[in-house]
């Protein structure tokens, strides 16, 4: 079997990051006034917008390039993440994988976006292609990375 690279797409974190980092400067300035008129709906705006641009901005901080390359001739998976604090790489072994299941953030009802979630021998779980994967909002491709992975492993 070949080795499986794949990376992120750094620019989509970046693009959603000062998004959010806009609306809360958005809703901060059009409640900006909640001190003289005293209006609760203003002061929850405003704090609101605290929020969102502390969410925002903490993403675009932390945001960076990650790396996943599965070797099934060393039976290892290498995540790198790189970021603006720095590199960090893990590696595990395949030997170390229980269980490869699909994994999902947001709602049902709403807009989410599938992960592969490694189930480890050590009871943790760990989400792999979970930054802005080219094909993380398509459910079927996320099912096709599941069938892959668990061919590369033998389960």
């Amino acid at each position: 079997m070949e080795i499986w690279k794949s990376e992120n797409n750094p620019n989509k974190q970046i693009a959603v990051s000062l998004f959010f980092t806009t609306i809360g400067l958005v809703l901060m300035a059009l409640c900006r006034n909640f001190i003289s008129s005293g209006s609760a709906g203003e002061i929850a705006g405003f704090f609101l917008g605290i929020l969102v641009l502390i969410i925002g901005g903490y993403y675009l901080l932390v945001g960076g390039k990650q790396v996943v390359i599965i070797d099934p001739n060393k039976r290892s998976i290498t995540i790198e993440d790189n970021n603006r604090f720095g590199s960090k790489t893990r590696v595990i072994e395949f030997q170390n994988i229980v269980d490869v299941r699909l994994g999902w953030n947001g709602k049902k009802t709403t807009f989410y976006y599938y992960f592969l979630l490694l189930k480890l021998k050590d009871g943790k779980n760990y989400p792999l292609f979970n930054q802005y994967y080219p094909g993380s909002f398509d459910r079927t491709a996320v099912e096709s990375w599941k069938t892959r992975l668990k061919n590369y492993l033998n389960i």
